[in-house]
């Protein structure tokens, strides 16, 4: 038998909750591809989560990197048919001061900036009716 692939999520149709977990967040093609080849019409709960990891350099993402890639999962999840029952996603991201030109402000304001930052990149998802947790 051959490993799962990543559009072998469109065989899970009645998952009613999905969580999904990134450590490289610039890399997270993999979780825009799943999410289009969803077909979960009973999914009330999707989870993001990004992990940091030690590797320094290598997986240092900007916050508007983050924000972006978190504004395309965001598309998704509001606009996909499969996602119409939905009734919470929840996003649990952080940001890392070290890489930030703003670094100067303190890590309280950047985080500020950070969740505002979020809240505006899945407004979409709260008009369509879907409660929106930041963590």
């Amino acid at each position: 038998m051959c490993a799962p692939t990543i559009s072998d999520i469109a065989r899970f149709t009645k998952l009613k909750s999905l969580s999904l977990e990134a450590i490289h967040l610039d890399r997270t093609d993999w979780v825009v591809e799943a999410l289009s080849y969803a077909r979960c019409h009973e999914l009330r709960t999707l989870i993001f989560q990004y992990h940091w990891c030690n590797c320094w350099e290598f997986c240092k993402v900007p916050m508007a990197q983050q924000l972006a890639e978190v504004a395309r999962i965001a598309d998704i999840v509001s606009r996909e048919p499969a996602f119409r029952k939905l009734q919470t996603f929840s996003v649990s991201a952080g940001i890392d001061a070290s890489i930030e030109k703003d670094a100067h402000v303190g890590m309280a304001e950047l985080q500020r900036r950070f969740k505002k930052g979020l809240e505006d990149a899945l407004q979409e998802c709260r008009n369509r009716g879907i409660e929106v947790k930041i963590e």
